[in-house]
């Protein structure tokens, strides 16, 4: 897994630019960018305290039910969906950069988790997860619980 790392660290990045350059597609015709789904990749940490693996994940505006997490065997998936609520468009509104959409995370982990102690939570905007450390491989779904 270790081997891997490098080549893991330059898809992510490859990931997050290709991203950001979806946001200029349509630089020019609002009204077609509102037409494109909008995807986007939160900010992950990734670190080890205590014999576990945590996660830390902004995910702003996005409910505890809207969000799935899957434990695989070398990483975490994560996917949301953030509902834009249908507001009057105003002559005085100058600009719109919150993000609304859909959010899709594959974190590879560095070593094997075990599913069944695996916690999450949702405080504030930033999802958490405690990922105990195992020595096999196994994957299981967590639910979100809200504080």
């Amino acid at each position: 897994m270790a081997l891997m790392r490098p080549f893991t660290e330059v898809r992510d990045q490859m990931e997050r630019l290709f991203h950001e350059l979806e946001e200029f597609q349509f630089p020019t015709f609002p009204e077609a960018r509102e037409r494109v789904p909008r995807t986007w990749l939160p900010a992950v940490d990734l670190f080890e305290k205590d014999g576990n693996y945590h996660l830390k994940m902004e995910v702003p505006g996005i409910k505890p039910e809207n969000i799935d997490i899957q434990i695989l065997e070398d990483a975490v998936v994560i996917r949301g969906q953030s509902r834009e609520e249908k507001a009057e468009e105003k002559k005085d509104v100058y600009r719109r950069e919150c993000h609304y959409g859909a959010i899709y995370r594959r974190v590879p982990l560095p070593g094997s988790v075990k599913s069944e102690g695996a916690k999450a939570e949702l405080k504030h905007g930033i999802l958490e997860l405690s990922l105990p450390k195992a020595e096999g491989n196994l994957g299981k779904r967590i639910q979100v619980q809200a504080r």
